[in-house]
């Protein structure tokens, strides 16, 4: 969890100090992360700094510029996915392989690492016998869906960020562009056909049709995730919930994955039942 945090300093410091200003502090505090990171010989580190000093000035930059909080996010995880895009066709080609087996030799030793891990605590045994067995078929399923998975875990860390960010600025009196509230935001409705459309190209027997249709899918059931979490919110803001109970709610829903799937599934549904009625409110503003 710590490390997907680790761009909110460099957008808090951008956004508090001024373009001029951030930019310096931020690049001796990368300049010095810099040379640590020589002198352990650790040359991804210096490629991973410079990405999440990166990731944090573009937030910092997006907020200055009124962008929307989608636009914001968006933005914010395409620069390092495009950047772990090119890696990956670099690092391959290097290396003599298509990319996609370069990603599945990748997740290969990552789960022989999980499995190592599982076996040296003495426990997860029914994990560890479930990865032995399906191993092969993981591996499969992983690599073609890196895509979505990956883009899914910039745009939650840049999503994190931005939240924390803003709380942190506005407790320090630091002028930025309100997100709005976010405990009324929902997804486009059009969007729910992209779901449909990713779920039947899952049914097709065409192994790049359950490609696409499988990322697709993730992509648009992280939107609706963050739907129900906007719902869940809505409902402990209306029933004045107290911080601490509020702080359980959440990482519940973050860590627990029966938790997270009841969210997501609310989040969807919230199309047709409209639980926070919000239809009602906007036909009402209307007459």
């Amino acid at each position: 969890m710590v490390l997907l945090l680790l761009p909110l300093p460099a957008f808090t410091i951008y956004v508090e100090r001024g373009v001029k200003k951030g930019i310096v502090l931020i690049g001796v505090a990368f300049f010095l992360a810099s040379i640590v990171a020589y002198l352990v010989e650790n040359k991804q580190a210096f490629s991973s700094l410079g990405l999440i000093v990166l990731s944090g000035i573009t937030l910092g930059e997006m907020r200055k510029r009124h962008f929307s909080i989608e636009k914001t996010i968006i933005l914010a995880t395409l620069i390092p996915f495009l950047f772990f895009f090119l890696a990956t066709i670099y690092q391959s080609f290097q290396h003599g392989r298509y990319p996609w087996d370069f990603v599945s030799s990748s997740l290969q030793k990552k789960l022989k690492l999980t499995v190592d891990f599982l076996d040296h605590l003495n426990r997860g045994r029914n994990e560890q016998a479930f990865i032995q067995e399906n191993f092969d078929l993981l591996v499969s399923y992983f690599t073609y869906l890196t895509p979505s998975l990956l883009a899914v875990s910039l745009a939650f860390a840049m999503w994190l960020n931005l939240l924390l960010g803003q709380i942190i600025l506005k407790r320090r009196g630091i002028s930025i562009p309100d997100l709005g509230d976010l405990s009324l935001w929902r997804p486009p409705e059009n969007m729910v056909w992209f779901l449909i459309g990713g779920g039947i190209m899952l049914l097709l027997p065409y192994r790049i049709m359950e490609i696409i249709g499988g990322n697709i899918v993730i992509l648009m059931l992280f939107a609706y995730f963050l739907a129900g979490v906007a719902i869940v919110r809505f409902f402990l803001k209306k029933a004045n919930i107290s911080l601490p109970l509020r702080i359980v709610t959440y990482v519940l829903i973050f860590l627990q994955q029966f938790v997270t799937v009841i969210v997501t599934a609310i989040g969807l549904f919230d199309l047709w039942f409209d639980f926070r009625k919000l239809n009602k409110k906007l036909e009402d503003s209307l007459i």
